[in-house]
């Protein structure tokens, strides 16, 4: 429903710019011009005439159909020329010797010989009569390895068939390609170990997804690599981050129970009888291959595959996407590319975490600056409250808990000569200038006086102290007292 009703949406959007266009024609509509609101905006032709007619306007049919006849023509002959040009060349190979002989289910390296050879731009296809290279098919990536022999070495960039006669696309090291001459043909088995858990992981990806989003999922095309499995599957919304994490917490599970993954050869409807799942739309041999995986997995499947789950190791997906209505697409990884996955998000989110340290740091630089300039302003205020004194001025007062020495700074600046004390709840800080000081008076007497009378320890330079306050009650009292013994000149050095 959800689908149809998109699908309404998209149609609904065609015709409404495919009536704004046709109210642009005041005269009949040529059959080019019927034919591009068909091919390149979607609005069906028998719209564009009825439309028309409403307005009294007529349409050139006969130029429509003859403009469509020609596009036809047009695609028939590419895809003509691209037979003639890529692929009849191997089909006369494949009709002069036959089919190849695949060997690759069950050997990584054989004993072959050159039966031709097509040269390229840049490259070499060479075609054996026997080979364990798979040729790229059912979604699965072809192999790479080395064909090596007296006169011949040359490193296999894939491998690809045509009908079922298998090419390897191949840049030659050393030597030359002789027809006749017998090569050893050797399959790059990492790579091919890898990709043949790629593609067992393909497999448990359907299933978990049907477990998960129910009997709607269908496959609708997949690739297959060595570090990387890419899975489209029909469905009519995104997947939520739960789904997601529960299909891959089912794979995983299924992988850590090791589970035999076998393969047996029968015929076709023998193997849909068996309940094996079949891909839409894919064309199939009288005897095909039917893959297993325990009792959670069958389908058919000429691909290369792992001989347990337990050799997957680890699933972990990577992406959920749209690629079209109605069909998502997964990324996963298993095995060595699921370590480097994850090896790699967690470095980028050490690198985050360092980035964002970073700009914390720098945010507090900016806080702790702008605190600091705040400050400056606030206490410079307290200016006023100074009071003139032998050659200079003397404020001695009572501040809420703040920098006491940022305090003192921007007081001693404001003030220039003089005498500055001020004390908190929990603190006092004293700041004599250079005049004063030479005059005998001493910031740290000052401080250790005030720290003392409240139970508490002070203490500092001539110029500038600062210590604590235990009891504050006495606060008051004690700061009275300090500023009397100043204005007396009683607290000497």
């Amino acid at each position: 429903k959800n689908t149809i009703k998109k699908e309404e949406e998209r149609f609904k959007l065609t015709l409404d710019r495919g009536y704004k266009m046709l109210e642009e024609f005041t005269a009949d509509i040529s059959g080019e011009d019927a034919f591009k609101l068909y091919d390149t905006y979607g609005f069906p032709f028998e719209l564009t005439k009825e439309i028309a007619e409403e307005r009294g306007l007529k349409v050139d049919e006969q130029g429509f159909k003859l403009a469509m006849r020609k596009q036809k023509e047009r695609a028939k002959a590419a895809a003509a020329k691209i037979s003639l040009t890529d692929d009849l060349k191997y089909v006369a190979i494949e009709n002069e010797f036959g089919s190849t002989n695949f060997t690759g289910y069950h050997s990584t390296c054989e004993n072959a010989k050159i039966i031709a050879a097509v040269e390229g731009n840049g490259y070499t296809d060479i075609v054996l009569d026997k080979t364990p290279f798979y040729a790229e098919s059912g979604g699965q990536v072809g192999d790479t390895g080395i064909l090596e022999g007296e006169n011949l070495k040359a490193e296999v960039l894939t491998t690809f068939k045509v009908n079922k006669l298998f090419v390897h696309r191949a840049n030659v090291i050393n030597g030359e390609v002789i027809i006749g001459d017998s090569v050893k043909a050797r399959i790059d088995e990492a790579r091919r170990a890898q990709i043949r858990l790629h593609h067992s992981a393909a497999h448990l990806l359907q299933a978990a997804l049907i477990k998960v989003l129910g009997d709607e999922v269908r496959q609708a095309g997949s690739q297959v690599k060595e570090n990387r499995t890419r899975f489209d599957f029909s469905f009519s919304r995104a997947m939520t981050s739960r789904e997601i994490a529960d299909v891959e917490a089912i794979m995983n599970n299924w992988i850590w129970e090791g589970l035999d993954i076998c393969t047996v050869e029968m015929a076709i409807e023998e193997a849909k009888r068996t309940g094996a799942i079949a891909l839409f739309g894919e064309k199939y041999d009288e005897v095909v291959r039917v893959v297993t995986m325990g009792s959670i997995s069958k389908e058919l499947c000429a691909g290369t595959h792992a001989q347990n789950t337990g050799y997957m190791g680890l699933a972990k997906i990577i992406s959920e996407s749209a690629i079209a209505a109605g069909t998502r697409r997964i990324e996963l990884a298993v095995s060595k590319a699921a370590y480097e996955v994850l090896n790699k998000l967690i470095e980028n989110e050490k690198r985050r975490v360092t980035e964002l340290d970073g700009k914390y740091k720098d945010t507090q630089k900016e806080i702790a600056h702008v605190r600091e300039q705040s400050a400056r302003r606030e206490f410079a205020k307290m200016s006023v409250k100074a009071n003139d004194f032998d050659i200079g001025k003397l404020l001695i007062t009572r501040v809420n808990e703040g920098d006491l020495k940022i305090g003192a700074e921007a007081l001693a600046k404001k003030l220039g000569e003089s005498i500055i004390v001020l004390a908190s709840k929990t603190s006092v800080t004293a700041r004599v200038s250079d005049g004063f000081v030479k005059k005998g008076f001493n910031a740290g007497q000052i401080v250790s006086e005030i720290s003392k009378a409240t139970g508490a320890n002070g203490g500092g330079r001539p110029n500038f102290a600062q210590g604590g306050v235990k009891d504050a009650a006495k606060l008051d009292e004690v700061l009275e007292k300090v500023e009397n013994d100043i204005k007396n000149r009683t607290v000497t050095a």
